[in-house]
């Protein structure tokens, strides 16, 4: 049984994220979009393990463009929610640390939401520094034309 977030607690939670990380914006969102991500990550039949619904909410936080500012850090924030109610302290730095990069590439389309989902099992599992493998996968995904020549 899993603890999930409460959608009454987001405009707090995009608050504070905004003031932490020195932003003023108003949070201007779409609810009904969070809500849906909320709801479709308790149905077991889609999302039967911790792992998917960890990643649908990342995944879906930072794709569908939620808010209208901040989504990239709200898929990071809201997941480290989600972890830290279902007792997943320990994994909290290393989530962190490697959440921001993931989650540019994320919200650009880059990183496909099985390949996600690879590689927060991996941040769990505690392996992502070590699987070649998949970090062979994650440049593959992130090296892209439009990313080499961004600054061209």
């Amino acid at each position: 049984m899993y603890i999930y977030p409460s959608i009454d607690q987001v405009p707090e939670i995009y608050k504070n994220t905004m003031i932490v990380s020195e932003d003023s914006s108003e949070i201007i969102w779409n609810i009904g979009q969070i809500n849906s991500i909320y709801e479709h990550i308790k149905n077991d039949d889609y999302y039967p393990t911790f792992i998917d619904k960890l990643t649908h909410l990342f995944f879906g936080v930072c794709q569908f463009h939620c808010f209208e500012n901040g989504n990239k850090r709200m898929a990071i924030v809201l997941s480290v929610d989600f972890l830290l109610l279902n007792g997943y302290f320990m994994f909290i730095n290393d989530f962190m640390k490697e959440s921001e990069n993931i989650s540019i590439h994320v919200a650009a389309g880059h990183i496909s939401k099985d390949l996600l989902k690879e590689i927060l099992t991996a941040i769990l599992n505690r392996t992502f520094e070590t699987d070649e493998n998949l970090k062979l996968k994650y440049l593959n995904a992130i090296n892209t034309k439009d990313i080499l020549y961004a600054n061209v």
